[in-house]
């Protein structure tokens, strides 16, 4: 699976009800792949390819590595720790959105 349809897949599987509180964006650079960010406000999400301006939080990470923590291959947690996966800016946030990223 391409990156583009896995920011796909997220967005369809997106619960506004779970995610009702959260308004933010964040910018995921891949190693290996183009840069996307996904944008979540007033129940909504949407991806985009390359930068937003002023994320809430920047995920960088490779991008074999964004796959396989998207469909389950890789525990973000081990992942974080071990350097795979490096945040910038508003930790919370990504830590709401593992629920939507993991498949």
């Amino acid at each position: 699976m391409d990156i583009e349809s896995i920011f796909k897949a997220i967005v369809g599987r997106f619960d506004a009800e779970k995610m009702a509180d959260i308004n933010a964006s964040v910018q995921f650079s891949l190693d290996g792949g183009d840069d996307y960010f996904l944008k979540i406000a007033d129940g909504n999400c949407d991806y985009g390819k390359g930068q937003i301006e002023d994320p809430s939080a920047t995920v960088s990470m490779a991008a074999d590595d964004f796959k396989d923590l998207t469909t389950g291959n890789l525990n973000p947690v081990m992942a974080f720790m071990s350097g795979k996966i490096k945040v910038d800016g508003d930790m919370s946030t990504v830590m709401q959105l593992q629920q939507v990223l993991a498949g």
